[in-house]
């Protein structure tokens, strides 16, 4: 847990810039990180403490009276916050009973007279309804199930989409997948931001998250308060899991390996220019995007489970340290994986896997490592790169 002092530094500039992801700047908050809008649960008071924190809050107003959605958004709309959504479901059932019907759209009209600024959806997808409030100039968020829903729902118009894992609940018109297994699925085809829902109640499994490419993650209300608390903390300890390979916590003055400039220094003859960079960046990211996949589905209880959680917990850092560089230059990180982790899934042994990934790490990686490293010019990245190397090297000797 961070120390009252690193909270309060945290809140108050690296964190958010660790953090931030595009798709905060499309629903306007700082931190990607949202309540999702639970029946029953998702009122005024709590999607205001999200938004107040930092993060984005949804009204859970499915199956609810047009009044109440009035009563609520009034609400949140009185306690300041201006950039919030209303969750509704879209169908339950391929055969829509007329008066579910009738009650969606209702809701959906009152939420384009009340100039709701993002509507959430849950359920199968309906191209017809996602037009529709896009058309009235309604930001869509869409949890999808599949890949193919969420090429339906990306088609139709929605803005960003929300993988759902089994872990969250009752997935619609899916065979029912872990969200680790989703999550890439989905991700691999999508053009538009990509969040996460799943039963998330850590800061380690936000920062994988996020570390495996989705811009965001739904939290569910135990981890939102009247006052946002417990969202501020784990906002800063999933900061501090991506910012830093460093086993002390990261230093007041942020001299830290992690980019934030916005500009790298790249002005000597032999440096290696931008898109190069970035394509070195990108390439270093999928590889350790693939050990970190590599080791989620791996069935072994014993000695090589741990070391394979140790590997996935440094590779988690390493990818947060690369979309923080690319981004600072500029670039979109990629969410793919390398092509080793088609060839490593074929391996079901965990040590025969485990072995893989290390030599992984060795080989191609440690290569690329040392040929890019004396043509970085930043400080900042050549340390951060440094540091990246050196655990490599480390890992391959324990």
């Amino acid at each position: 847990m961070l120390a009252d002092d690193e909270l309060h530094i945290a809140q108050g500039g690296w964190q958010n810039r660790v953090l931030h992801r595009p798709v905060c700047d499309l629903l306007g908050c700082r931190l990607p990180l949202m309540l999702a809008g639970m029946g029953r649960v998702a009122r005024a008071e709590m999607a205001a403490a999200a938004a107040q924190a930092g993060g984005f809050g949804f009204l859970g107003m499915a199956r609810e009276s047009i009044a109440l959605i009035r009563e609520e958004v009034a609400k949140t709309r009185a306690a300041g916050v201006t950039r919030f959504g209303v969750n509704l479901i879209s169908s339950d059932a391929d055969a829509d009973a007329d008066a579910d019907a009738a009650l969606r759209a209702a809701q959906v009209d009152a939420c384009i007279e009340l100039n709701v600024p993002v509507l959430g959806l849950l359920g199968i997808v309906m191209p017809s309804l996602i037009r529709r409030a896009v058309d009235a100039g309604i930001l869509v968020v869409q949890q999808v199930c599949s890949a193919n829903d969420a090429r339906q729902a990306e088609a139709a118009g929605a803005a960003v989409l929300v993988v759902q894992g089994v872990e969250a609940g009752r997935c619609v018109r899916a065979t029912q997948h872990p969200l680790f297994q989703r999550l890439p699925e989905v991700l691999a085809s999508a053009h538009v931001p990509v969040l996460a829902v799943g039963a998330v109640i850590d800061a380690a499994e936000i920062a994988t998250l996020l570390a495996l490419g989705a811009q965001g993650v739904m939290l569910d209300s135990a981890v939102v308060d009247g006052a946002g608390e417990p969202l501020r903390r784990i906002a800063a300890e999933a900061a501090q899991m991506l910012r830093t390979a460093a086993d002390e916590p990261p230093p007041i003055e942020l001299a830290s390996p992690v980019c934030y400039a916005r500009e790298f220094e790249l002005t000597r003859d032999d440096a290696i220019d931008r898109p190069m960079l970035v394509a070195e960046l990108d390439e270093l990211l999928k590889g350790a995007r693939a050990g970190m996949r590599l080791s989620l589905d791996v069935e072994d209880e014993g000695d090589v489970q741990s070391r394979l959680a140790a590997l996935r917990r440094d590779e988690v850092r390493w990818c947060g340290m690369l979309i923080v560089a690319l981004h600072s230059l500029g670039a979109a990180p990629s969410t793919r994986t390398s092509a080793f982790h088609a060839e490593a899934a074929q391996i079901k042994d965990a040590g025969e896997r485990l072995a893989a990934l290390l030599q992984r790490r060795q080989g191609d990686a440690t290569q690329r490592l040392h040929a890019l490293l004396p043509r970085v010019l930043d400080e900042r990245l050549s340390d951060g790169l440094a540091e990246m190397l050196r655990a490599y090297q480390r890992g391959l000797m324990e």
